[in-house]
């Protein structure tokens, strides 16, 4: 279910990413990306459906990825190694986007970090000079 969930928030994220048409709510996107995204979905979807039953009725653990293809609907060899590869390619792909989003977020705290050094600084010197002023003796009031 995971794989879905990551599946969606890089088709979210690529919806925001897209590029805005003015004075409209809409973007433009890549057609391809999203077709394969929602192409990767119906698989992980198929894939986990089938592992589960199976799982369930042989009393065992789900396959791997290998053990999906069943003669029911085996697919022709040249054909199933080309929906592994663009799979593979495109779990590559989402570990490279995730890398990066954490990559950007580590920026992002690094930044703050150091703001509030500078701040927590400004502040500490702001009271030093409260409490060493001299604002004048209290003997005339």
């Amino acid at each position: 279910m995971s794989e879905i969930f990551g599946i969606l928030d890089i088709l979210e994220s690529t919806i925001i990413d897209g590029r805005k048409i003015p004075m409209t709510e809409k973007v433009i996107v890549d057609e391809g990306h999203l077709l394969t995204l929602i192409e990767k979905a119906r698989v992980v979807l198929k894939s986990k459906g089938e592992a589960a039953w199976q799982a369930v009725d042989q009393g065992s653990s789900p396959p791997k990825l290998d053990d999906l293809q069943t003669p029911e609907s085996a697919l022709p060899e040249r054909e199933y190694d080309e929906r592994r590869s663009e799979l593979l390619r495109i779990r590559d792909e989402t570990r490279q986007y995730a890398d990066n989003v954490m990559a950007q977020l580590q920026l992002i705290v690094t930044k703050m970090q150091t703001q509030l050094i500078k701040m927590e600084s400004t502040l500490r010197n702001g009271r030093e000079i409260i409490e060493t002023a001299d604002y004048g003796s209290d003997e005339g009031a």
